[in-house]
């Protein structure tokens, strides 16, 4: 039996912006959390994974804007 993985959800449920559909929360798209109850485990922590590198790069990009 696999174990169940849980939704990063962070309840900050709030995009960048309209051009960039990313949660602020959690870093998924607005597919990958449409989705994520049709996931496999695999695919899961494939989004997990990729959603903490985007919220890594506009934490990043957001700083360098304020620092302007």
């Amino acid at each position: 039996m696999e174990t169940y993985i849980t939704s990063p959800c962070k309840k900050i449920c709030s995009y960048f912006s309209k051009d960039l559909p990313i949660c602020k929360g959690c870093g998924r798209t607005d597919d990958e959390i449409r989705n994520w109850m049709d996931y496999s485990n695999d695919q899961k922590k494939l989004v997990i994974k990729n959603s903490r590198k985007r919220l890594k790069i506009y934490a990043k990009n957001l700083s360098r804007r304020a620092s302007r």
